[in-house]
């Protein structure tokens, strides 16, 4: 993986080729939908060194993330493709397990990638466990 700087094109080309290596057996990648949103996130806030602190971060402490996980008290929810060759799905399914309250939701065909197919899906899940937290607060 290399994560230095890259020309606006040449990011947009890389995000393009990573998100067709990751793309579903199953699930179609709409091409154009993925340039626009590498183009949008490449002119919002392009930051290469952001991506290393956050996997510096996931994999620094990951044995006591998942020897701590049973302390979370928020609402929790677990999205991965069983597909997936970056992050095997046993990770989530060992989440699961320790996190008596969380909601896993495995995806078959589904990557690496989240697909346009299964976003209304997604979001619905999502905004499901963001009502969680405010009923939990009230």
């Amino acid at each position: 993986m290399n994560f230095g700087r890259r020309e606006r094109q040449e990011f947009i080309d890389y995000i393009l080729e990573q998100q067709l290596a990751n793309r579903s057996d199953v699930y179609p990648v709409d091409v154009q939908w993925v340039r626009t949103f590498a183009e949008a996130s490449y002119d919002r806030a392009y930051t290469p060194e952001g991506v290393v602190r956050q996997l510096q971060a996931m994999l620094g402490d990951l044995g006591s993330s998942f020897a701590d996980a049973a302390r979370l008290t928020m609402p929790v929810v677990l999205i991965h493709g069983l597909d997936d060759v970056n992050v095997h799905p046993s990770g989530s399914l060992e989440l699961a397990r320790r996190i008596p309250h969380a909601e896993l939701h495995l995806y078959p065909g589904m990557k690496h990638a989240l697909v346009v197919p299964l976003w209304k899906e997604l979001c619905d899940i999502v905004v499901r466990t963001a009502r969680r937290v405010d009923r939990e607060r009230a």
